[in-house]
């Protein structure tokens, strides 16, 4: 962790979050981190680290028939202190998926017409994902 004022950057979160050439960083909504770790054969994992409970938690797995994952976001839901239990993710660069962290269910959301290049989710003024 870094304190910005003080000047001073001390470790934090060593030997629980360690990135290599087959992790990928997608997402950070201020308490949590949420990123892919290439595994063996085509299995990859995404994984959350919680800041404020210190754990990480492997969400889910995909396997090597779920096609190309990527562009994970977590809902962004406005509030800080209820970071939400919502992530939307591309697969195959044009199929939006929202799967939600509780159950583990996901549900298909729509199609681009052309690959996402980027994404970004937030909470309306109705209460609903856009």
């Amino acid at each position: 962790m870094s304190n910005l004022e003080e000047s001073t950057l001390s470790p934090f979160g060593e030997n629980i979050v360690q990135f290599d050439q087959n992790t990928v960083p997608f997402d950070f909504d201020g308490q949590r981190l949420i990123w892919m770790t290439y595994k063996d054969d085509d299995v990859r994992e995404l994984n959350i680290f919680n800041f404020n409970e210190s754990k990480v938690e492997m969400v889910h797995r995909f396997g090597k028939n779920d096609g190309m994952i990527s562009h994970v976001r977590f809902l962004k839901t406005g509030n800080p202190q209820a970071p939400g239990d919502t992530i939307f993710y591309i697969k195959d660069t044009v199929t939006v998926v929202k799967f939600n962290l509780t159950d583990k269910s996901a549900k298909l959301v729509g199609r681009a017409n052309e690959a996402v290049l980027a994404m970004n989710v937030s909470i309306d003024k109705e209460g609903q994902a856009q």
